[in-house]
Parts: C-alpha cells; sequence; structure tokens
C-alpha cells in the first residue's frame, strides 16, 4: 500500500471521529428544547430515535476507515521487515550482511 491512500484514511479516521463527538452537542441541545419548552416528550423521543440512526451509521463507517488504516499499518510494517531483512541478508551470497546491529521489527507488540 502506498502512503498516499494511509495518509489519506489517517486523515479522514481523525475527521470522522471528531465528527463524532458532535453526539454531545447534539443531546445537549435536545435537553435545552425539552427544559425550555421548545420541544415536547414525543419530539424529543423523535428526535433521539433519528439521532440513533445517524449515529450508528456515523460510528460504522468511522470504524470501516479504522479497520482501513490498521490494514494499511500492517502493510507498511511487512514492507519494513521485507526490506530490513533484505538488507541483513546482504549481496545475492545468502549469508548475513555485516551489520547485525539493526533490529528487526517487532510486529507483535504493535496494536492495531
Amino acid at each position: 500500500m502506498s502512503l498516499d491512500p494511509l495518509t489519506d484514511a489517517n486523515f479522514d479516521l481523525e475527521q470522522q471521529i471528531l465528527r463524532c463527538w458532535n453526539i454531545v452537542d447534539d443531546i445537549r441541545e435536545i435537553v435545552e428544547d425539552l427544559q425550555s419548552g421548545h420541544m415536547d416528550q414525543a419530539e424529543m423521543v423523535e428526535a433521539l430515535t433519528a439521532y440513533r440512526q445517524v449515529y450508528a451509521n456515523r460510528f460504522e463507517r468511522t470504524f470501516r476507515t479504522y479497520e482501513t488504516v490498521c490494514r494499511g499499518l500492517h502493510g507498511l510494517r511487512a514492507q519494513v521487515r521485507d526490506f530490513e531483512l533484505a538488507q541483513t541478508a546482504g549481496p545475492k551470497s545468502g549469508k548475513m550482511g555485516k551489520s547485525k546491529k539493526q533490529k528487526p521489527v517487532d510486529t507483535k507488540s504493535e496494536s492495531c
């Protein structure tokens, strides 16, 4: 995976997470409208039911973007590992190269 699509997906994920926080303000406004008499209980239930679907869709979309970012990161880690293995193998001799100081990438301890 090239870096540009991963960078785009990472940016999209950040933006989508920030949009998910809108639910806090949306609920606050519904409560204020109910308390001020601008909305009755039935309207509140209708509004919250609609928001429930909107945010369920928003969270699903955000999670799909998260999975895309994770797959991209796993792909990059594999490329780095393969590159480092190729570097330590040396030129076509099949023997280990002179540089044994490089540490391999630990892909097991990473989250995502």
